[in-house]
């Protein structure tokens, strides 16, 4: 069995690692979809509700209680490989995960009865456990299940960054269908056996997370073991630097021998900088997670845990215009960073400008799929979620253009600005909080009818995206790496998926007509490109 898995922990290019994970992504999402559906009708409406506030703060304290260090492992590995200092690298970054992901969910424990409050109370409903808790102690249980998901979650993402970093694929394609599986078996068992909480659920998620990274982690400790023994122990690791386009690493000379001391002071500059990378990492990931769970968590706070369960059962349909652009988007961060540090500037921008605009193609594509699908997605849920019907058009244009932030944000990243990220996710989040006060209203005087609240919601989450993605843009305009016309008229032709399935076909269609006819999007140059690629990937 090992020997099996480690057939699995190598490098792939372009071509294999889109279809891999694309196969992996639906086949996750499949099995995450189905879970979904199956625990609508398996639990409460309410606990079902209250499980989609805990995926999602899940997904903010996962950054903050590990830093944003997986991130960091995934942009620097492909450097450290390349220097020979893979190992080294490794250790030094997992022991500090491991330091600091123990102290915030110790302190996430130790404060989970006010931390439950603040998170899954509700002025209109209180938590009820499967043994008849008390709010509180229902509120607190839910709590202390997130601080130990996140630890285990912490583990996970940051060996999903090593095989993101270092280009295997296979590996983490793996490694997320084998997690997702095994916590769809764990979640539909145990609601079936009666463990149907919000609890229970999480702590499902916590052991198929540890699972996977206990049976998955020896291959990649072996291979990365292996690469450091197979580079050359003269060769010198430059210090990352902004400007490390200018002088490609595959172009540079052997370095001269270095003093005594001058490793130690590389890997001290090395982890300055890995650190540094990971934190504003760490606050772009929590700020985009606050953006998509703020309206949420208000939602609980102005209704009740059931609108709440309608509004995660609608965003589990539309959420698949993310996934797919996280999927793409992860891959062409992978060889974008791989042609950067090995290839250059001049060689990477327009590799990864034709991927950017190959991919909002197939966002909106998929966006325009799933507006056709709605009436049959919709019938999947029992009839008490058919009141968040209205909300089905704002939640697909909110997750398209996250994903289309997540894509610009990849050349920030490469040119060591993750700060800029941080920022255009800040106004975003900012833009998201003051729309969501203002269409709401105050959580003990609203009134708001439960379906008014789910569209409010939705329509407040887009105009917070809208904001990040219009400061993302200009910010990564100023920085050099800005988007190319064709890119900028793909991501406006997006913005027709909000109005209906309509506006979305005919978006679509005059995207494609605009790419057949014209060079406005995707270049002769750029077709040709692709051709003699599928080409000497057929050749192969």
């Amino acid at each position: 069995m090992f020997a099996r898995l480690s057939s699995l922990y190598r490098p792939d290019t372009v071509q294999t690692s889109m279809g891999v994970s694309a196969i992996a992504t639906v086949v996750q999402r499949a099995v995450g979809f189905g879970r979904g559906v199956a625990l609508a009708w398996l639990i409460s409406q309410a606990q079902f509700g209250l499980f989609g506030v805990a995926l999602l703060t899940l997904n903010v304290l996962l950054p903050l209680c590990s830093i944003g260090l997986h991130e960091g492992i995934a942009r620097y590995a492909a450097f450290h490989e390349a220097g020979g200092t893979l190992k080294r690298f490794a250790l030094r970054v997992c022991l500090l995960l491991a330091g600091v992901t123990a102290a915030t969910a110790t302190a996430l424990w130790v404060f989970s009865e006010p931390l439950g409050g603040v998170l899954f109370s509700s002025t209109q409903t209180s938590l009820t456990g499967a043994n008849g808790d008390s709010g509180a102690a229902g509120q607190m249980g839910l709590a202390r299940a997130v601080a130990c998901c996140t630890a285990a979650l912490a583990a996970y993402h940051a060996m999903l960054g090593f095989l993101r970093g270092l280009r295997m694929f296979r590996a983490h394609a793996g490694a997320e269908v084998f997690s997702a599986s095994l916590f769809t078996a764990l979640a539909i068992g145990g609601a079936y056996l009666g463990f149907d909480t919000a609890e229970s659920l999480v702590w499902s998620y916590a052991v198929s997370s540890l699972v996977t990274v206990l049976i998955l982690l020896g291959p990649l400790i072996a291979r990365v073991t292996a690469a450091t023994a197979t580079t050359s122990p003269n060769h010198s690791t430059p210090t990352p630097r902004e400007d490390d386009a200018q002088s490609p690493t595959a172009k540079r000379p052997a370095a001269p021998a270095q003093p005594p001391g001058a490793d130690l002071s590389r890997d001290r500059t090395s982890t300055s900088r890995l650190i540094t990378f990971s934190l504003w990492s760490a606050a772009t990931a929590i700020t985009w997670h606050a953006t998509s769970y703020f309206p949420m968590w208000y939602l609980l706070k102005v209704s009740d845990a059931a609108a709440v369960g309608t509004f995660h059962a609608v965003r589990m349909l539309t959420q698949f215009v993310q996934v797919g652009a996280v999927m793409m988007t992860m891959v062409i961060a992978g060889h974008a960073t791989r042609d950067w540090e090995h290839r250059g500037r001049e060689f990477a921008l327009p590799r990864l400008a034709l991927m950017t605009k190959l991919a909002l193609v197939a966002i909106l594509a998929t966006a325009t799929a799933l507006s056709l699908l709605r009436p049959i997605l919709l019938r999947l849920f029992p009839a008490g979620f058919a009141a968040g019907s209205a909300a089905y058009d704002p939640l697909l244009l909110f997750f398209l253009l996250s994903g289309a932030v997540g894509l610009i944000a990849v050349r920030l990243n490469l040119v060591e600005k993750p700060r800029l990220v941080f920022v255009a996710w800040l106004v975003g989040m900012s833009v998201n909080v003051a729309t969501v006060f203002a269409m709401l209203g105050s959580p003990t005087s609203s009134g708001i009818a439960a379906t008014e609240a789910i569209v409010a919601a939705a329509w407040a989450g887009c105009c917070g995206l809208g904001a990040a993605t219009a400061t993302v843009l200009v910010l990564a305009r100023r920085s050099g790496v800005g988007l190319d016309l064709g890119a900028v008229i793909l991501l406006m032709a997006s913005l027709a998926v909000a109005l209906g399935r309509p506006f979305a076909v005919a978006a679509m269609i005059l995207v494609v007509v605009v790419c057949a006819r014209t060079s406005w999007i995707i270049t002769r140059q750029d077709f040709a490109s692709v051709i003699e690629r599928l080409r000497r990937r057929d050749a192969r």
